[in-house]
């Protein structure tokens, strides 16, 4: 079902005609509308002044659950499969009953880099793929998981973390810039994950193709913008945009005239298929990504200079734990 097509239904089961919704939203006549649940023209904004109009939590506009998997069935049925009754605690050595303040999911970065000397970590399992860690900082439990990159290895770890006692996740790691005023050491959020990942189809009941290249918005982008503004108000600079989730590093540079033409500015892996692992496991969380090149200024990934690498290490070893601890 499409975004238009949700709109219409939720608006039919409350017995209200084009005229009335635009009516309720201050439309000269119903065809705004009409094109609207055509899917023409939707906007965040918009979507926001429709839930109100309609009398329903903007979450249930993005995303019907009758369309999406249950993470918990999710688990089940790959501890049935795989003859497992814990598959938390097999893979990652975490006890789904031991509470954590949060989890963070990492791709590639230890937590050497963002945690300190004053942290106490504590190594749980270590794999040659992955490793997950407890940290103790000011008097804060965290689950701490360095998984892979890419979305089918971040899905795995994510979901494996259904069961567990941890209401909210944070995902970290790096973003390539694709728009010449972010950045490098930028810190940036995701409005919105063009999804061109393998994974994100999966998430449905139905396997859909359609779905690949579609957009994934974050079904908790309330408490988003509520992060943001408190983030914010303890003078941490961070950006909203939309970024392009792809499977290849490399591959990316033959197409990035298609990819502009998205109107993305950033461009990462994993995004898309962790906010679409929030959805079905119903859990909190946030994506804090720092960007570490920028192909439309040729500031290369592997060669900063070094007054971007300072400004990246300095983000990544102290503004990220800060803004973990305040949004816990």
């Amino acid at each position: 079902m499409t975004l238009g097509e949700r709109i219409k239904k939720i608006r039919l089961s409350k017995n209200l005609t084009l005229d009335d919704m635009a009516n309720k939203l201050g439309y000269s006549n119903r065809s705004a509308f009409y094109k609207i649940e055509n899917g023409y023209g939707i906007t965040l904004d918009k979507l926001k002044n429709i839930a109100l109009a309609l009398e329903v939590p903007f979450e249930e506009l993005l995303y019907d659950d009758e369309d999406y998997l249950d993470a918990k069935e999710v688990i089940k049925k790959a501890e049935e499969a795989k003859l497992i009754d814990d598959i938390l605690f097999a893979v990652y050595g975490i006890h789904k009953d031991t509470y954590y303040d949060c989890a963070i999911i990492a791709p590639s970065w230890y937590p050497e880099k963002i945690f300190g000397d004053e942290d106490n970590i504590i190594l749980l399992k270590k794999a040659s793929y992955n490793s997950s860690y407890e940290i103790y900082t000011d008097n804060l439990k965290i689950a701490y998981i360095q998984c892979g990159s890419g979305a089918s290895n971040l899905t795995d770890c994510m979901l494996c973390l259904t069961n567990a006692n941890i209401k909210k996740i944070f995902f970290i790691g790096a973003v390539g810039s694709i728009d010449k005023n972010i950045e490098i050491a930028s810190l940036v959020t995701p409005s919105k994950c063009i999804s061109f990942d393998g994974v994100t189809p999966f998430f449905k009941k139905q396997f859909e193709k359609k779905m690949y290249g579609s957009e994934i918005i974050p079904y908790n982008l309330e408490e988003i913008d509520k992060n943001i503004e408190k983030l914010k108000s303890n003078d941490i600079n961070i950006l909203k945009e939309k970024v392009f989730c792809t499977d290849s590093i490399l591959l990316e540079y033959s197409h990035m005239d298609e990819i502009l033409a998205t109107k993305a500015k950033l461009i990462e892996m994993e995004t898309a298929a962790f906010y679409s692992c929030l959805k079905i496991m119903n859990k909190s969380g946030m994506a804090l990504l720092l960007v570490s090149d920028n192909s439309q200024k040729k500031k290369s990934l592997v060669e900063k200079t070094i007054d971007d690498q300072n400004r990246y290490n300095y983000i990544r070893s102290n503004i990220i734990k800060k803004s973990i601890k305040l949004l816990i």
